[in-house]
């Protein structure tokens, strides 16, 4: 998606899972161990049309690939 171009560096990650638990558009989950990337992506929040964003280590994103994979669409 065009819109994590020169917010997202390499290596990092985006997945996106449609719907939610609170009828939101979908949830978007960063994969990163940059500690500022939180604040890169609170500038395209907007843009995002979802208030639902995760932020995952690496760590964390290898103890979940396999059911990530199986239910989000990589985007980034």
């Amino acid at each position: 998606m065009s819109v994590f171009k020169g917010v997202m560096y390499e290596g990092e990650m985006v997945f996106f899972i449609e719907g939610g638990p609170l009828g939101e558009e979908g949830t978007y989950i960063i994969v990163s161990d940059d500690p500022t990337v939180e604040e890169r992506i609170s500038k395209i929040m907007e843009k995002l049309n979802t208030p639902s964003v995760i932020f995952l280590a690496r760590d964390e994103y290898e103890r979940f690939k396999s059911e990530l994979e199986k239910k989000a669409k990589r985007v980034w």
